[in-house]
């Protein structure tokens, strides 16, 4: 988060960027600040907006644009809201799938409407695969893994759990196994 302090800027015209995250998601309000804005100057030290949202940067700024990101445990999708000057509550969203879902519980100038992103933020994206692949194949194939590890540990066919304990034998009595 910036550290803003009272000040001046010698340019006619500037931006504020505040961030809030929460779990699994992450909001950052930009919006202009200067004379004649309607919004009291101040000076913001640190840039806080990710790179992902650094690259939309590139269209001329609105009266307020609000970055999305969605995702655990890492951010994989985004979207953005715009307000124009002259709306006073209607958003343009970019990026975004409007599913029906209620405006986030903040009020005045922070309120945005909430939407399902659908710009990939690529290395989040990438992780959070990875990351659920590994959930999916450990619930998928792991009782499968830990029962072989078991019978194998007792002296037991891994296949049908016949005991071989008893007997030398080069595969399974029952099913053919190697043992």
């Amino acid at each position: 988060r910036p550290a803003i302090a009272p000040g001046r800027f010698n340019t006619e015209f500037s931006r504020l960027v505040y961030e809030h995250r929460s779990f699994g998601s992450a909001r950052f309000w930009e919006t202009r600040v200067g004379p004649g804005s309607g919004t009291p100057i101040v000076r913001p030290t640190v840039d806080v907006l990710p790179n992902w949202a650094k690259n939309d940067a590139l269209r001329p700024l609105t009266y307020l644009r609000v970055y999305e990101g969605r995702g655990w445990p890492e951010l994989a999708l985004w979207c953005v809201h715009e307000r124009p000057p002259v709306a006073i509550r209607q958003f343009n969203s970019r990026g975004a799938l409007d599913a029906g879902l209620p405006d986030a519980p903040s009020q005045g100038w922070m309120s945005a409407p909430r939407a399902l992103p659908l710009r990939p933020i690529w290395p989040g994206f990438a992780i959070n695969t990875l990351f659920y692949a590994a959930i999916l194949w450990l619930l998928s194939f792991g009782p499968f893994a830990v029962r072989r590890f078991v019978r194998n540990k007792r002296g037991h066919c891994v296949k049908c759990g016949y005991d071989l304990g008893h007997a030398d034998h080069r595969a399974c009595p029952e099913c053919g196994a190697a043992a």
